[in-house]
């Protein structure tokens, strides 16, 4: 486990995010991966306009590089039963 700070849009440090990833300094692009998904969940990330420019730094505010990160859309399917002739109405 490592520790980073993470930045979107180029606000750099001065609105910088906590995260701790399971990824090390060789494996940036999975530490930006980890970074989209926490401020998907946690910070209101899935209202945002993707792709989004992720800035990686260390805890001693050294820039480790900025990402592109892109969210890939799952679709999820609900059906429900319809009566005979209500597929007409649709």
């Amino acid at each position: 486990m490592a520790d980073y700070i993470f930045s979107i849009d180029d606000y750099g440090l001065k609105r910088g995010y906590d995260l701790v990833s399971s990824w090390d300094m060789d494996s940036l692009e999975y530490v930006a991966e980890d970074a989209a998904s926490y401020y998907h969940d946690e910070y209101d990330g899935h209202e945002d306009s993707w792709p989004v420019v992720f800035e990686i730094w260390t805890i001693e505010g050294e820039s480790l590089g900025k990402f592109l990160v892109y969210r890939e859309y799952d679709p999820t399917f609900v059906a429900t039963k319809i009566e005979e002739g209500e597929a007409n109405d649709r």
